[in-house]
């Protein structure tokens, strides 16, 4: 069975926290798939994301990382609000089983929100050939 993995690091990608991890020792058998997990709010219940962060996946399992869009971990099961700590565990697996869970990272990413929609700006009243009013 691979040995407990260290903690993922989480970074903010665009729009998605990216979920990274660094492989740990093995022990003759490579890592053929992870479980990855993410904390709900203020929770101690971590979930595993199958939908855009499935371990079994091998192109996540040979990269290392996968990308979850910040909507989806606002929503449930998640729903983390806007500047909370995104936690992340994680284990790898092999043919001979699967080892400890990793700790939850303990720093890394916030959660975030798009920005609202700008509200459509219209000429003022003072407007002259000097100064603009909206």
């Amino acid at each position: 069975m691979p040995d407990q993995p260290t903690a993922p690091t989480i970074t903010i990608e665009d729009l998605s926290a990216k979920i990274a991890w660094i492989e740990p020792n093995y022990n003759y058998g490579s890592v053929t798939s992870y479980i990855i997990k993410i904390a709900a709010e203020a929770s101690d219940v971590f979930t595993e994301e199958l939908v855009n962060c499935d371990g079994s996946d091998q192109t996540i399992t040979q990269q290392k990382y996968c990308l979850v869009p910040l909507s989806v971990l606002r929503a449930e099961p998640y729903s983390l609000l806007f500047d909370s700590l995104i936690r992340t565990k994680l284990t790898a697996c092999n043919l001979n089983g699967c080892g400890e869970e990793s700790d939850a990272n303990t720093e890394g990413a916030l959660i975030q929100t798009e920005p609202d929609v700008v509200v459509t700006m219209v000429e003022g009243l003072q407007t002259d050939e000097a100064n603009l009013h909206v």
